[in-house]
Formats: structure tokens, C-alpha cells, sequence
């Protein structure tokens, strides 16, 4: 074989052993998410991306079957082509040389060594991390057509594969979800690299405390809640709607574990044209939602939602007291942060 022909052939080696290598570092390194948002887009790459992330133990084996014999072929090209290029720099040097092919083995294992390691593994793997999507886009066709090729060999050599671990005491691995430690460090990249908002990873690092604080944790005790009682006279409910205006206000039959409803403040003055008794209350009120001590923040948020209400009464486990009153200021700022104050108005007390 002419010396040229070899060489090219180890340049095309070198080349097939990047585009291997770059597949696999996309592979590992894409986000799936991101390929679902483009693919979302219409862009028909991504899908095809996908298919690979979904098969990925079958296309990290692919690539480094790629590899591998890529590897083995540079190397056994290579010292043919340098030997092959000594015999026409020193023809007379003789086919049978020990000297020549000790030197061709020498320079043939220095000069491709460099070129593969640097052209062939280093160049497409940094390429390949910087942009995992693109590259991976690009090569999902090729990657498809050679996956459909190998397939009876990819199968032969997962079934010895899951055998060995299996001999090992390891079972078949699986793409387990990602914990909560592992979602915040991907966040915490993500607010590095300016991707999401200081206002927007603080929402997020709160929403993954958001279901595990109960009601107790929110809620405004018994002894800082104002409300109002058909027990006390109509002046003294009143002054006590007056100094919270623009609040909603539990009613109570008598003290608050007798709690019957709540109160919209702004609903009881037009009542008062028509009588002046404690009825405009029982007019005005609205249906309770009692919400258990032990009832997480997310079931409380469910709970006014479903009720339209902007207040719950937080009940003991037996129900028999009032414990104190969780509003949906108090819910939503556990998420979003510190509300503007007025924006809303509850039946509270300052708190200390």
C-alpha cells in the first residue's frame, strides 16, 4: 500500500476516533431538559438527541466500540506509514532491517500518539463539553445509522456486561431521579452562570422547603389574633372592625375556639344601614376552613384555594381548640419572600 494512502487512512482514523469521543462526552454531558425546550421549538435534531439520551447505556457503548477500534487501527496504520516512508527516504536499507523498524516504531508511536491525543480525544472532548447539545444534534443521525448496525453486537456485549456485574453483586443500574441536594447544586450552577435570577432561585430553594413546613410553623398564634365575637356588643366588634378596616376577621360565638366563620370588614358597613346588631356579622360571614396543626403548607394552600378563602383556622389534632389563624400572605411569602406591607390586610396583631 502506497505510503500516502496509509497516511490518509491515519488521519481518517484520527478523525472517526474524534467524532467517537465527542459523541460521547455529548452523550454525558447534555441536559435533557434543554433538548426537550429545542425540541419543543421544532427543532427535528433534538428529538433525534433524544432518542440517544434515552438509550444511552447502547450509545456509550457504541461510542466506545467507535474508539476503541479506531484506537487500534491508528496505531497499526500508523507504523506501517513510517515505515513505509523510511523505505523511500533510505531505500537501501533493506526490508528485513531491525534498526528501521525499531525507528519507525519509535517515531510512528510519538507523532501519532500527539495527533490522537491531541486531535483525536483532548480538542473533540473540551468541543463536546462546551457544547453538548449542538454536537450531539449534529451526530444523533450518524449515530443512529451505526447503532442500527451494531445492534446484535451492542445486545451480545450488554448481556456479558449485566452478567459480569451480576457476578459481582452489582444488579443492572438505572437512571435513578435526581435528589433534592443534587436539583440544588444544578441550581446553584444555573445562578452562577446568570441563567436564573437571585429573585428567582430564592423562590425555587424555598419551594423545596415549601411542603415540609406545617402549619404550626406559619401560622399567627391564638394570643396575637384579633376577632371578632357575638358575645361582646355591637360597639366593641365595631371598634374592633374600624381598627382593621381592610382585614378579614374571624367570628366567634364566644371566644376563638368557637370560631364560625370569617369576616370581610368591607362586607359589614353596608349592612349597618339596615340594622344595628351583631346579625350583620352573621350576614356577612363566610364558611370557616379549619386546617389541622399538622397539615403541611401545601395542603393549606390547597385548601384555600378550593375555598376561595384568604384565611384558615388552625385546629388541634382533636379539633376542640384554636390554635391560631394561617392566612395566605403567610403561606405565599414562605415562597415568594416578604410581601409588600398593606398589599394585603389580615386579623392580626403585631407580631413581637
Amino acid at each position: 500500500m502506497k505510503p500516502i494512502v496509509l497516511v490518509v487512512a491515519t488521519l481518517g482514523l484520527i478523525l472517526i476516533n474524534a467524532v467517537f469521543v465527542a459523541a460521547e462526552f455529548a452523550i454525558v454531558r447534555v441536559r435533557r431538559t434543554r433538548l426537550e425546550e429545542l425540541a419543543g421549538q421544532g427543532v427535528a435534531a433534538a428529538k433525534s438527541a433524544i432518542v440517544v439520551v434515552d438509550a444511552i447505556s447502547d450509545y456509550l457503548a457504541l461510542t466506545q466500540i467507535g474508539v476503541t477500534i479506531a484506537s487500534l487501527a491508528v496505531g497499526w496504520l500508523a507504523e506501517e506509514a513510517v515505515m513505509q516512508l523510511l523505505r523511500v527516504v533510505h531505500p537501501g536499507g533493506g526490508t528485513a532491517s531491525g534498526a528501521m523498524h525499531a525507528a519507525a516504531t519509535a517515531v510512528a508511536f510519538v507523532f501519532v500518539t500527539t495527533l490522537h491525543v491531541v486531535f483525536g480525544e483532548q480538542v473533540p472532548k473540551l468541543l463536546a463539553v462546551r457544547s453538548a447539545e449542538h454536537y450531539l444534534m449534529a451526530l444523533a443521525g450518524p449515530l443512529h445509522v451505526v447503532h442500527f448496525l451494531l445492534k446484535p453486537v451492542l445486545r451480545v456485549l450488554e448481556r456479558l456486561s449485566s452478567g459480569v456485574l451480576r457476578c459481582l453483586g452489582h444488579g443492572v443500574a438505572t437512571n435513578a431521579p435526581l435528589s433534592e441536594d443534587e436539583l440544588k447544586l444544578i441550581l446553584a450552577d444555573s445562578h452562577k452562570g446568570g441563567i436564573i435570577t437571585d429573585g428567582e432561585a430564592e423562590i425555587i430553594v424555598h419551594a423545596f422547603d415549601f411542603a415540609d413546613r406545617q402549619a404550626e410553623a406559619v401560622m399567627i398564634p391564638a394570643e396575637q389574633v384579633t376577632y371578632l365575637s357575638l358575645g361582646q356588643s355591637l360597639e366593641h366588634n365595631l371598634g374592633v372592625a374600624k381598627e382593621h378596616a381592610h382585614a378579614r376577621l374571624p367570628l366567634c360565638r364566644d371566644g376563638l375556639d368557637s370560631v364560625i366563620g370569617t369576616v370581610s370588614v368591607k362586607d359589614v358597613w353596608p349592612l349597618l344601614e339596615r340594622e344595628r346588631s351583631n346579625a350583620v356579622f352573621e350576614q356577612a360571614q363566610r364558611a370557616p376552613v379549619f386546617i389541622s396543626v399538622d397539615s403541611s403548607q401545601e395542603d393549606i394552600l390547597v385548601a384555600l384555594r378550593l375555598a376561595h378563602a384568604h384565611i384558615g383556622i388552625v385546629r388541634d389534632r382533636a379539633n376542640l381548640r384554636t390554635l391560631g389563624i394561617v392566612t395566605l400572605e403567610d403561606v405565599l411569602e414562605s415562597l415568594l419572600g416578604d410581601l409588600r406591607e398593606g398589599k394585603l390586610a389580615w386579623a392580626r396583631r403585631e407580631r413581637p
